[in-house]
């Protein structure tokens, strides 16, 4: 029986429907025809009409299975199908919001770059007019106004980078006792919103970029804003932990900082925690982000984690561990003229404004220096140097729209001189080269906006 309904499975509905109504007649006909033939025994006619009741009711049952077994398989079909088509819909979504994204990432990070060139032209000129001029004291306060504005400036642009996600982070120094209260207070300065840190004193410092750990937090914050839409709390706390081997999943055993963002909202529902950092998931109704799934890829690229835990209506705590550093913060550094054995320094550089002040800042310094306006005219007074006075280093930056840029300059200038020293200097500070220089060939780095302290501290480095 199970062989004849499994094939008839198989068929058209429409067909077995067709072929059960011709049997039926042909059943009704010829059972008819056999009553009237052994009419003469009562018997023998009543055995045949319960035979014949039996195997109408076993046929009909048949058909009625069947077609029960047809509409639960069209049901799950058409299940799958709608089940797939919001599967494809999602995937859809959340390219395109990575399509939006990495736009953003691209106008960020172009803007930002722009921004860099120009405080650049400001520091670099700060320090000129200092060392070069005569100035009163009521301006050099003036123009330490000035200069604290380009501090400023500078972390407007590390914001924006923070919106550019492409590349390796930039990795330094960085105290979170200091960093986290500044660039959060934006977002948790919001009425009805009491914030509280607490981050103590022996809160050890990490190595990040510092261009996108706002991008990171401030995903974290938000989300903790959203929780508490009619006032609440949020507290940062932060301390330093020791995660064992097997301890937390994807970390490796060490010694690591711990952030704490813990709100007062609601909470998330115990099935929807595991689901929070997933690309388009949102428990905020129409909203679709992709948030808490950038911010989980920020802190995995600086070798970190983070981790959520929720009560409901106990409120939500999200963890961010971060691996310590054990490098001392830099002390200041004091320059010096150079006044003996000059060194030929050559900046290349598109922007006329910060060759002009680059070839300032290195004469300041006590090199000789060179500028060039892209990597073809580099090569050339590389080539015409090398015979009898060579440049010690060459800074080179990265991106030059109309012309030849670093990478392409630093491989022809390998093939003039293997041994040269290169410095890559750009704004583009989320370009993997400022990341992973060495690999890229480059002998150092400096990331635009510096000071002059750092260009000297660079050069003195590959010029001991």
């Amino acid at each position: 029986m199970q062989r004849i309904v499994g094939r008839l499975e198989n068929l058209n509905a429409y067909i077995v429907v067709a072929i059960y109504v011709i049997v039926s007649i042909v059943y009704i006909l010829l059972s008819d025809v056999l009553l009237m033939a052994v009419d003469v025994d009562t018997g023998s006619t009543l055995l045949i009409s319960l035979v014949k009741g039996f195997l109408f009711v076993l046929l009909t049952g048949l058909l009625i299975l069947l077609l029960i077994r047809w509409s639960d398989r069209k049901l799950i079909l058409s299940q799958r199908s709608i089940s797939q088509l919001n599967e494809e819909m999602q995937q859809r979504e959340i390219a395109s919001q990575l399509v939006r994204l990495e736009s953003i990432g691209n106008l960020a990070a172009g803007l930002a770059h722009n921004l860099n060139n120009t405080l650049t032209v400001i520091e670099g000129n700060l320090s000129v007019i200092k060392e070069k001029c005569h100035v009163s004291e009521d301006a050099v306060k003036h123009l330490d106004a000035i200069e604290g504005a380009v501090d400023r400036g500078r972390g407007l642009s590390q914001t924006l980078l923070s919106f550019s996600q492409g590349g390796e982070p930039l990795k330094e120094l960085v105290d979170l006792r200091s960093y986290i209260p500044e660039y959060t207070a934006f977002i948790l300065g919001r009425p009805g919103i009491n914030v509280a840190y607490d981050l103590p004193k022996d809160l050890m410092p990490v190595m990040a970029d510092r261009g996108q750990l706002p991008h990171l937090f401030n995903n974290i914050l938000m989300n903790a804003v959203e929780a508490v839409p009619d006032g609440g709390s949020v507290t940062v706390t932060g301390r330093n932990a020791v995660i064992g081997e097997g301890e937390v999943a994807a970390l490796k055993a060490g010694d690591y900082v711990r952030i704490v963002v813990q709100d007062t909202g609601p909470g998330i529902p115990r099935p929807h925690i595991h689901r929070i950092f997933d690309p388009y998931f949102s428990t905020k109704g129409q909203t679709r982000g992709l948030g808490l799934t950038v911010a989980q890829n920020i802190a995995r690229r600086h070798s970190g984690v983070i981790l959520a835990s929720s009560k409901e209506g106990g409120g939500t705590s999200i963890s961010v561990l971060l691996p310590v550093s054990k490098e001392l913060p830099d002390q200041p550094i004091e320059f010096k003229r150079r006044t003996v054995d000059r060194r030929k320094v050559l900046w290349m550089d598109d922007e006329e404004a910060i060759r002009e002040v680059g070839k300032e800042l290195l004469e300041q310094l006590g090199y000789e220096a060179q500028v060039a306006r892209d990597g073809q005219e580099a090569l050339m007074l590389f080539q015409e140097a090398l015979p009898s006075a060579p440049f010690s280093v060459v800074i080179l930056d990265l991106v030059v729209p109309e012309g030849m840029g670093g990478e392409e300059t630093l491989d022809k200038l390998m093939r003039l001189d293997p041994q040269v020293r290169t410095v890559v200097c750009s704004g583009y500070s989320s370009n993997p080269v400022m990341a992973n220089h060495v690999e890229h060939g480059f002998s150092a780095v400096l990331p635009k906006p510096f000071k002059l302290e750092a260009l000297d501290h660079v050069l003195r480095d590959l010029m001991p």
